[in-house]
């Protein structure tokens, strides 16, 4: 689920925080690329190009991610089922999923915002805007990117290569503290800041 919490009163209203301590990037979305490829509808040579990507990586982590003459590809198919994308690592079609908190540790500030509103904003940010990195990761507008989950963690048995391994997973980050900064200065879409302190 990606809800984290539930507000009932007359009406159940599902929460979705985001906590920033140190990390620019935080775990939006993880998952297989076969859940993927299935709820995309994702062409093979699309599927072919992505799973050779990640264990790409899993192979050597310092390697590029995307190669560069797949990258026009990636970028077409991305922009094309950016919607759907968007909407399924935010809210996973969870109908209650109203609110999203981005919880700055470092400042001990709350910032709220209305779900609908944060989809819709970043949804408007990546329109001629999927790049890529140096390193070939795969960049959704400003504040989204997608790459091999990793994790390769000694306690799991099963080589980084095996596709089996839970480290060749798909993943998305995003940098709720840009996002809410952004949005607090530009007032791009409605925000409420709570200081804790």
């Amino acid at each position: 689920m990606k809800a984290d919490i539930f507000i009932e009163n007359n009406l159940k209203i599902g929460v979705s925080i985001k906590t920033v301590t140190t990390a620019d990037f935080n775990h939006i979305d993880r998952r297989s690329l076969e859940n993927w490829k299935d709820f995309l509808d994702m062409p093979e040579n699309i599927y072919k190009i992505l799973k050779e990507s990640i264990l790409r990586i899993a192979r050597n982590r310092n390697d590029l991610f995307v190669i560069q003459q797949d990258r026009a590809k990636i970028r077409d198919f991305f922009a094309k089922n950016i919607n759907k994308i968007i909407r399924e690592i935010f809210t996973n079609s969870e109908e209650n999923l109203r609110l999203f908190i981005v919880n700055n540790k470092r400042k001990l500030i709350l910032y709220l915002f209305l779900m609908q509103e944060v989809v819709d904003f970043l949804l408007e940010n990546t329109q001629d805007n999927i790049f890529f990195s140096k390193k070939g990761i795969i960049y959704l507008g400003n504040y989204l990117r997608v790459q091999r989950k990793s994790g390769d963690g000694k306690h799991i048995t099963i080589p980084k290569t095996d596709w089996k391994h839970p480290g060749n997973q798909l993943q998305f980050k995003f940098s709720p503290l840009k996002f809410a900064e952004y949005i607090e200065n530009n007032k791009s879409i409605r925000i409420c800041s709570i200081k804790l302190s």
